[in-house]
């Protein structure tokens, strides 16, 4: 539901700032309209991934996995 309401808002959006001229109330509406709908998907996805259980992924290490015992606290 969430992401249509996102969906709906890119679209009115895109019908408003297509058709010359937008004033800048036209332009901060859209953002406040844009920044609401943003804000409720991202609560949204939050909610799913916490009912499902899922660990989000983060960026950095290149997407390699790290190989077991490759501490750098090694004991020999």
């Amino acid at each position: 539901m969430a992401l249509r309401t996102f969906g709906r808002v890119f679209d009115r959006g895109a019908k408003t700032l297509a058709s010359p001229p937008v004033t800048p109330a036209e332009a901060a509406r859209y953002d406040r309209e844009f920044s609401r709908a943003s804000k409720t998907e991202r609560k949204s996805l939050k909610k799913l991934l916490k009912s499902i259980g899922a660990i989000p992924t983060t960026s950095g290490g290149g997407g390699e996995e790290e190989a077991p015992g490759s501490d750098s606290t090694e004991s020999a």
